[in-house]
């Protein structure tokens, strides 16, 4: 399963994100799983995890937000099934504004695929 925590601050601000784990969830179509197992080898019922990488898409999609387009330099820690962000302190209002629009929207999305998936993803709250 994958776990995300969100950190609000005691303004109800995302501070901080972790996300770990890998959801395990395999659903490919037939042909598809039947050029796979062509190409590599592999067994019929091995696929991709599109949940674990939708999860992933929209996690690391908010650090290029903060960096490329807020110039942001977010603390940082990444390895297999570990993500975790932490937001800079000391923001002016009109960043924190827009860093809250883009972690907001991060954080809608995952609640989406909760919603969808929530045998495979779990995200929950927590104040700091």
């Amino acid at each position: 399963m994958v776990e995300i925590c969100i950190y609000r601050d005691e303004n109800g601000s995302i501070c901080k994100y972790i996300v770990s784990g890998h959801a395990n969830y395999v659903r490919m179509p037939g042909p598809a799983r039947a050029v796979l197992k062509l190409f590599s080898g592999k067994d019929k019922n091995a696929g991709f995890d599109t949940v674990c990488a939708s999860v992933s898409s929209i996690t690391q999609n908010a650090i290029v937000g903060l960096k490329g387009v807020l110039g942001l330099n977010p603390g940082l820690e990444v390895e297999d099934g570990y993500l975790e962000c932490i937001i800079p302190g000391g923001l002016d209002s009109k960043m924190l504004e827009k860093t809250g629009v883009l972690l907001e929207t991060m954080y809608l999305s995952l609640k989406n695929i909760e919603e969808q998936y929530c045998d495979y993803v779990k995200v929950k709250e927590m104040e700091v």
